[in-house]
């Protein structure tokens, strides 16, 4: 999970908290000259509040505490032929983001890649 950040968060980018819920519809105001952040929990029908930072409690780490999600990294696969069948040297890939696409292939290799 990386570090809250309000900015990113109020423009959009996906928040979850310390337990993995995802939270939306986030806002930020001014209650009491104490600035807090107001939005909902997915699963929960209520709307909950956090210090300007993310945290739920000023001095205690809790459960509701808000994270930036990371982005899963897309997952591609790279289909290597090192020999051409007559055995001279040719490199040839396939780069896809489909398993089963690179499998049905006739490769020496296959190469699993992870990328943002």
């Amino acid at each position: 999970m990386k570090p809250f950040d309000l900015e990113k968060a109020l423009n959009g980018e996906p928040v979850i908290t310390r337990n993995g819920y995802k939270v939306n519809q986030l806002k930020k105001y001014t209650v009491r000259c104490k600035k807090v952040i107001a939005g909902v929990i997915e699963d929960y029908n209520k709307i909950n509040t956090w210090n300007i930072d993310g945290s739920f409690y000023r001095n205690q780490e809790d459960r509701r505490d808000l994270f930036m999600e990371d982005k899963p990294k897309k997952k591609y696969y790279l289909g290597i032929e090192k020999f051409s069948p007559d055995k001279k040297y040719r490199l040839t890939s396939y780069l896809c983001e489909c398993k089963e696409q690179v499998i049905n292939g006739e490769w020496d290799k296959i190469i699993e890649i992870e990328m943002d």
